[in-house]
């Protein structure tokens, strides 16, 4: 299992993913996990994905899928290729998932955590909101992976 967290620390929430997989990085230590914080550009870390190789990838970012701030939805691999949702990284996560399915095989998902601001920002700033959905994002994904036996070597 890959997760990948794609954001921007300077666009406000943009930052969602990035901070879960850097929380999700510091709880799960196990070699059958990869996360990656690739920042805004997940594109620029396929190669450690090929190198990992693993049969899922999980693609977490902020995306306006229309509901409340720090809501949490899981979107399948036709929903990422359709792309439903607004995503500063759309393009980006559309290409990446198709990529990734085509070139190794691996199925893909995007967890998205809806903003509430995409301002540019000095730091990494979340909103109270986004915060919330951070953590149960990173809840959720520690109880799937602990679920599906990846937390043991």
């Amino acid at each position: 299992m890959a997760i990948l967290g794609v954001g921007s620390e300077l666009r406000g929430d943009d930052a969602a993913g990035v901070v879960v997989a850097r929380r999700v990085s510091a709880a799960v230590r196990s070699p059958r996990v990869l996360v990656v914080d690739c920042g805004p550009v997940p594109e620029n870390y396929t190669w450690r994905v090929r190198r990992f190789n693993p049969s899922h990838v999980i693609l977490v970012d902020a995306v306006d899928a229309g509901m409340p701030p720090g809501s949490v939805g899981l979107y399948g691999e036709e929903e990422v290729e359709e792309v439903p949702f607004t995503s500063t990284h759309k393009s980006s996560l559309k290409l990446l998932s198709r990529y990734l399915r085509l070139s190794m095989g691996v199925k893909v998902a995007l967890l998205g955590i809806q903003p509430a601001s995409l301002e540019l920002t000095d730091s990494l700033r979340l909103t109270a909101e986004v915060e919330v959905g951070v953590e149960l994002a990173v809840r959720a994904i520690i109880e799937a992976l602990a679920e599906a036996g990846l937390l043991h070597a």
